[in-house]
């Protein structure tokens, strides 16, 4: 006797998204797209990461005769 199943289906492997590789002719086609973040990365580059510049003063035996790195840590 044969048994009968009704309703399953063959699993079938999932397939992989495609990777999509930037490409120049992506960056071209986007480029308007590229130039209205320039100054959003402008801005955080000035108020984010140029400050930790003069934080690190903080931890410095600090005078002004000496440049940056002649400075002794604390």
């Amino acid at each position: 006797m044969e048994e009968i199943v009704v309703g399953t289906k063959p699993l079938r492997p999932k397939k992989k998204p495609k990777i999509r590789r930037i490409t120049w002719q992506n960056i071209k086609a986007q480029r308007q797209l590229i130039w209205m973040s320039v100054p959003l990365l402008a801005y955080i580059i000035i108020f984010a990461y140029v400050p930790v510049w003069g934080w690190t003063m903080a931890f410095q035996d600090y005078k002004p005769a000496r440049s940056f790195s002649q400075q002794t840590w604390v």
